[in-house]
């Protein structure tokens, strides 16, 4: 008995060593060749490897590769631990569109009803009892569907993490209404952190096609941190550098951008987000043309310690927190927003600090509170809220859009600095038809503006119920405020 125990030890540790092998490029020769066709086809062998045999991969000892991407090339898998240790690619791709890597799961459809997941007895069926899952929600009636100079529709998704049959979080918003036609699939998934780190990409110049770095989709709980990308300029664009889609519990840390596939008039994005629940970045310093991030379907996001020309959700999405952001020459960009978004000791310059893009007409109240913060509008409209054009309603707009919010603001411990010959710095700005649902709540609260004399209104022009505003103004002896 006792030998059969030992025996049986070493099986489970023999096991366990197995599952926990770290397999290295450098060991397959990837040093070894000048070819960078061939630098792809060693990774493409090696991230298969440990793919499918749930190994980690390192590539420690490996300082810089030239790669090259084939005609026949597909995304590098990647799995529970990858750790670059610092390496440089120097990426070539004339052949096609295509992520250099992915960590990715697949879903699978659940055949319930609306009505079922309203009330809560969907939580019984087998699939979600034990174990932790993510619940994928698409609504197929699309939430906005026509946006205004743009092809398309937007789409309305959400992701909810289920713990042994009980949901740890909420919708964006309820699929209670008529209008509401969720369809639905399911990922089992657990709680180990996966992690992704310590990589450094940089794109050729005579690049005719786009690499993207990493996509992360059908995930929980991945931690990707040390990543510095460089793009030098290019006609190219439409980049999504590293993506995070149908995934939850994702953070995102130390990452340097400079460049990205797009300009001042052609959308790219270093970081795309689409359908995504409870996602942090912190220590992010990205310059890049168009905007760095690119999002919708976002729920619950935090940005902290960080230099970037703009956050947005595009459109539907709530509860955002910033804290200690720099944003510079951009705004922030937002629609469809319900819940907080909180700014708190945050730097803003040459900037709009929020804007309700206009394309999407999708006006949902949400909280804006500004704490501990500096806005110099240099050279950007001098208003908080930049609103658009009130008068384009969509014939075609969903109940849940049909009528027009604006957020609630709080401003505490406030600097305004207002460009030079302009006096009036706004809350609100907007142009149309203000037929609002109900007024904004305001609190002004420790709020000085520079230069002296300068005026804090909640309007850019006055309508006819300005005076119903509720308005709380404190501790700013020095402010010129007008309704």
């Amino acid at each position: 008995m006792r030998y059969r125990i030992v025996a049986v030890m070493m099986m489970a540790m023999t096991v366990l060593a197995a599952s926990a092998k770290t397999v290295n490029p450098k060991n397959y020769g990837v040093t070894k060749t000048n070819d960078p066709a061939e630098v792809y086809r060693i990774l493409k062998k090696v991230h298969t490897l440990a793919h499918d045999n749930g190994w980690d991969v390192s590539y420690k000892g490996v300082k810089k590769l030239n790669v090259e991407i084939t005609a026949d090339a597909t995304p590098l898998p990647l799995t529970a631990n990858t750790d670059f240790a610092g390496v440089t690619l120097t990426v070539t791709n004339k052949a096609k569109n295509i992520y250099l890597y992915e960590l990715s799961d697949a879903f699978t459809a659940l055949d319930i009803t609306k009505e079922q997941f309203n009330n809560g007895s969907y939580l019984q069926r087998p699939e979600l009892q034990t174990g932790t899952v993510l619940l994928f929600i698409e609504d197929t009636n699309p939430w906005v569907a026509h946006r205004q100079g743009y092809n398309g529709a937007a789409i309305r998704r959400d992701m909810v993490v289920i713990a042994d049959g009980q949901p740890t979080n909420q919708v964006v918003y309820p699929y209670t209404s008529e209008s509401s036609k969720p369809r639905f699939s399911y990922l089992r998934t657990d709680t180990r952190r996966k992690t992704v780190k310590n990589i450094n990409m940089v794109r050729t110049a005579d690049c005719t096609f786009i690499t993207d770095l990493i996509q992360i989709a059908g995930q929980n709980n991945v931690s990707l941190t040390g990543i510095s990308l460089s793009t030098p300029e290019s006609t190219l664009y439409g980049d999504r550098a590293i993506m995070l889609t149908n995934s939850a519990n994702i953070s995102v840390s130390n990452v340097k951008i400079r460049g990205t596939y797009s300009a001042t008039d052609k959308w790219g994005y270093g970081l795309a987000l689409e359908n995504v629940y409870n996602t942090s970045f912190t220590r992010l310093d990205c310059k890049c043309p168009w905007g760095v991030f690119g999002s919708n379907n976002v729920n619950r996001a935090s940005l902290t310690d960080s230099d970037v020309n703009r956050f947005d959700i595009h459109c539907y999405g709530r509860d955002v927190r910033c804290e200690r952001v720099t944003f510079r020459d951009l705004y922030n960009q937002f629609s469809s927003l319900y819940g907080y978004l909180e700014m708190t000791s945050c730097r803003f310059y040459n900037f709009t600090p929020i804007l309700l893009e206009p394309s999407y007409f999708a006006y949902t109240p949400f909280k804006a509170t500004f704490t501990d913060c500096y806005i110099d509008f240099g050279t950007a409209l001098s208003a908080i809220v930049k609103v658009g054009n009130l008068d384009n309603m969509h014939a075609d707009q969903r109940p849940e859009l049909s009528r027009i919010y604006l957020p609630d603001v709080t401003l505490r411990n406030v600097l305004i600095i207002q460009p030079p010959q302009k006096s009036t710095c706004w809350i609100f700005s907007y142009s149309g038809k203000a037929d609002f649902a109900q007024l904004p709540s305001i609190v002004v609260d420790r709020v000085t503006m520079s230069p002296a004399g300068s005026t804090l209104r909640v309007f850019n022009y006055p309508f006819d119920n300005r005076n119903r505003t509720p308005v709380r103004l404190s501790n700013s002896p020095t402010l010129q405020f007008v309704i």
